[in-house]
C-alpha cells in the first residue's frame, strides 16, 4: 500500500490504523525518533494478503511512504525551521 504523510509526520513519527477487508484493524506506529525518508518501504510481516490455497497463512504487507513537502517557507517559518534543524546538520558533519 502507499501512504501519504506530511513532512512533520516523517520527522516526528506516524501513528495510524489500517482497515483490512475482514473488518479488523492494525495499528502502525513508529518508534520515537524514527525518521521516515521519502519512498521508504516499511515491511509488516504476516499482515499482507492470504496465500492462495492456504488462507490461514498471510504474506507481508509493504507500506510505501510518500512524503509531502511544503511548497515554500516564508519569513519566520524559514527561520524556525533553520533553528530546529541546525543541530541536526552539525551532527551529520561530525559523522563523516
Amino acid at each position: 500500500m502507499t501512504k501519504n504523510i506530511t513532512l512533520l509526520q516523517a520527522m516526528s513519527g506516524i501513528d495510524f490504523s489500517i482497515d483490512f477487508l475482514d473488518g479488523t484493524k492494525f495499528r502502525v506506529k513508529t518508534e520515537l525518533g524514527q525518521v521516515i525518508k521519502p519512498d521508504q518501504i516499511l515491511t509488516i510481516e504476516e499482515k499482507g494478503m492470504p496465500f492462495h490455497k492456504n488462507s490461514f497463512k498471510f504474506g507481508n504487507l509493504f507500506i510505501l511512504f510518500k512524503v509531502k513537502f511544503p511548497e515554500q517557507l516564508v519569513g519566520e517559518e524559514m527561520e524556525q525551521v533553520k533553528n530546529c534543524l541546525k543541530n541536526l546538520d552539525g551532527q551529520q558533519e561530525g559523522a563523516d
